[in-house]
């Protein structure tokens, strides 16, 4: 299978949603219980600095987002970093080349320090982000609860 990645745009948005939306019911992939509304990816697609998607063909395999880390103009320095896989896709190196795509737009953005956060849940990303030498800088302590469960939030940082 041949895969391209490509700006994320309009046409490919209700397919990355729903690539998103797999992830909310019965993992901890994504910290929301109930799906994500068109109009919230919308409002969220518009604080991007780069949005990326990964095709298979024309569907959509994965998608990726930088943002802001932070408002202030003293943290344009910093972006923060999500991406997601669907479900079949995982394990061919999709989420290595989207993090590697998204560098690059980091890069030349004037980015050199990418943070994520990952809830302790979830054992994939938390490896991924080690496996990218992402250095574990903080966790904020059981501040979630998803399906019945609680859990913490770790958060990485990686000087580019």
């Amino acid at each position: 299978m041949a895969y391209t990645i490509v700006p994320l745009n309009d046409e490919h948005a209700d397919a990355a949603l729903a690539v998103f939306n797999e992830y909310v019911p019965n993992s901890f992939g994504a910290y929301l219980e109930t799906a994500l509304s068109a109009e919230a990816f919308r409002a969220l697609r518009k604080s991007c600095l780069a949005e990326l998607v990964v095709l298979d063909g024309k569907s959509v395999a994965g998608f990726g987002l930088l943002r802001p880390y932070h408002a202030a103009a003293t943290f344009k320095r910093t972006g923060e970093v999500s991406y997601f896989i669907a479900k079949g896709h995982t394990q061919r190196g999709l989420g290595s080349d989207l993090l590697d795509e998204l560098i690059r737009a980091a890069r030349s953005q004037g980015i050199d320090h990418l943070l994520a956060n990952v809830c302790s849940l979830n054992p994939e990303s938390l490896a991924f982000h080690h496996k990218h030498e992402f250095t574990q800088c903080g966790v904020f302590r059981n501040v979630g609860k998803k399906n019945g469960r609680d859990f913490s939030v770790v958060w990485f940082e990686k000087k580019i």
